[in-house]
């Protein structure tokens, strides 16, 4: 993951293709039924206060698997083991249509490369496409396991 101090002014708002929102398996069930809700996330693994009230959605499926991964800057050890361990191991990115969602809510996240921040919440009906993955086990390093996301 590519922490940058200011935001890239060449990705446009709305943004204009598909993006990615990665999260633990065991959030699945409750995400397609209820979509993605504002300061829903596991928070305490993000160390940063300007996460709380927004979706983050990437350009990149591989950026946003790469995210949730336990051995990625500030996320929190205990609460990845216990995620892990919650999800059976596995992780799911959802495809969101950003054409569903109302264009004045997006901004981009000055903090993260290839990322939009959304000030609302991502109904069930802008995920058009769900894919499971293997989460790295607590410990060890996430480069073999994101060879799988394409």
């Amino acid at each position: 993951m590519k922490i940058v101090e200011i935001a890239q002014s060449n990705l446009p708002i709305p943004p204009a293709g598909m993006l990615y929102h990665a999260t633990y398996g065991k959030n699945f069930s409750s995400i397609k039924s209820s979509g993605l809700k504002p300061g829903s996330a596991e928070i305490q693994n993000f160390k940063v206060d300007t996460a709380i009230g927004y979706v983050f959605l990437t350009l990149s499926k591989f950026e946003g698997a790469l995210m949730i991964m336990g051995d990625q800057p500030g996320i929190n050890a205990e609460t990845y083991k216990s995620m892990f361990e919650l999800s059976k191991g596995k992780g799911v990115i959802f495809a969101i249509d950003p054409n569903k969602l109302d264009k004045e809510l997006w901004s981009i996240d000055p903090y993260v490369d290839q990322t939009y921040k959304y000030k609302g919440h991502v109904p069930a009906n802008a995920i058009v496409k769900t894919e499971y993955f293997s989460l790295a086990p607590p410990g060890e390093s996430s480069e073999m396991y994101m060879k799988q996301i394409r």
